[in-house]
């Protein structure tokens, strides 16, 4: 943890910064974000890398070699840092600058190693020292990052593998974890003790697990059996809405602002946008709390809901390649297995642009007999994405994108909008 933070330039290909959009970017300005909706064709965009992130501490060492997946990335609350997670059993906090515009090589400010892999991470959103993470072995951990030191760890996974973390916004003392063993659990960061277990009852895999941004009681679930659950934690027998349409295993999901509509990812190489009319669209109050859970009750597994739209474009149809929503220009990033991120708009099914990402395998991996046996099963792809907390940037163009390789690290972008065609 006491490793200082560093920043190396680097020669940019000639090509870093250029997007395969699928339509021709022009140097007109785009319109409006508030009428992207009125427009019968995607606002073209392109892509500027503005820096890449080592994940070893010293800055000439060979990068991540592919049997350290890269499985986590995520902005800080305030998005000053970023921390990043995979198989290698080490979580990394890297320093960002929300300046950031010359091509730049950032290594870690700190970095803490865990016993078990790790499948996934949150920040803490009151207490910037602490994430919570999800690994391999079924643990739960609130890691203490400027001591290296566990705030407390839960097994009660038995073992399986855990896929998703989430602190509550509203109630930053709730977490949920997400396993393939098909349940979700609730935890207090008080204590290690489970407060409760939601099972949906095909007792898939659960991929995904998120708090609803304005209601605690609110949550839903990504299932390996093809479908994702909105429930209500006062009455978790049944669900409330079952968001049916995937032709297999949903792998992420994600709330956009307001509480009411869902993005979800599928290795059925889709996304889709959901509308879950009825949902509570703010915090109850506790006068609220007996009717609204009696209304629950009564109305468990009454609604199945078909999507609001479907996005395709990317290729997913094995890996967990990320999936992150920038709630306030309604804007959706999501890697793909073809080695690239991808943009879309909640107003179009196509994407907006996609950018290729960089591999940079070691030497010493690349002449591996083993590495030669696996190139075929075991191709790099896009593993993770994030987007910058909008606090740190006033026009869509000044947000920062977050973008792991599974075997090389991670970039970040700057998105350009420009003038449709």
């Amino acid at each position: 943890m006491s490793q200082r933070a560093g920043s190396h330039g680097y020669a940019s290909s000639s090509n870093s910064s250029a997007s395969s959009s699928p339509v021709q970017s022009t140097s007109h300005q785009a319109p409006p974000v508030s009428d992207w909706h009125t427009l019968a064709k995607p606002v073209p965009a392109t892509f500027r890398e503005v820096a890449r992130l080592q994940p070893n501490l010293q800055p000439n060492s060979p990068p991540l070699s592919r049997w350290n997946l890269l499985c986590a990335v995520e902005f800080s609350p305030g998005g000053s840092h970023l921390a990043a997670a995979g198989v290698g059993k080490k979580i990394c906090i890297y320093p960002i600058s929300s300046s950031q515009e010359q091509p730049s090589t950032i290594i870690p400010s700190s970095s803490n190693h865990h016993p078990s892999k790790l499948s996934s991470l949150n920040w803490s959103p009151n207490h910037a020292d602490v994430v919570a993470l999800g690994d391999y072995d079924g643990v739960v951990t609130q890691l203490h990052l400027p001591t290296g030191h566990s705030i407390w760890q839960a097994d009660d996974h038995d073992g399986a593998r855990i896929w998703s973390v989430q602190y509550s916004e509203q109630d930053p003392s709730l977490l949920v974890s997400a396993c393939e063993d098909g349940t979700a659990r609730l935890w207090s960061h008080h204590s290690e003790h489970c407060l409760n277990i939601i099972a949906p009852r095909s007792q898939a895999a659960l991929c995904s697990a998120v708090f609803s941004p304005v209601n605690s009681h609110v949550m839903a679930l990504a299932s390996a059996d093809h479908n994702a659950y909105v429930y209500d934690l006062r009455a978790t027998q049944e669900p409330l809405y079952t968001l049916r349409g995937h032709q297999d295993s949903v792998s992420y999901v994600r709330f956009l602002s307001g509480g009411s509509d869902l993005i979800t990812a599928s290795i059925d190489g889709s996304l889709a946008h959901w509308h879950c009319d009825g949902l509570p669209a703010s915090q109850p109050g506790s006068e609220q709390l007996q009717s609204q859970q009696s209304q629950s009750q009564s109305t468990a597994c009454s609604m199945q809901l078909d999507p609001v739209r479907v996005f395709r474009g990317h290729s997913n149809a094995k890996n967990f390649v990320g999936l992150a929503v920038e709630p306030t220009n309604a804007l959706i990033a999501c890697g793909s297995e073809n080695n690239e991120v991808y943009l879309y708009h909640t107003a179009w099914a196509e994407p907006m642009g996609h950018q290729p990402l960089h591999s940079q395998p070691s030497k010493q991996h690349k002449s591996s007999g083993l590495l030669k046996r696996h190139t075929a099963a075991e191709r790099s792809f896009a593993s993770a994405v994030a987007w910058q907390p909008a606090s740190n940037w006033r026009r869509p163009e000044e947000q920062l994108l977050a973008a792991a390789l599974s075997d090389s690290g991670i970039q970040l972008f700057r998105p350009r909008f420009h003038s449709p065609n």
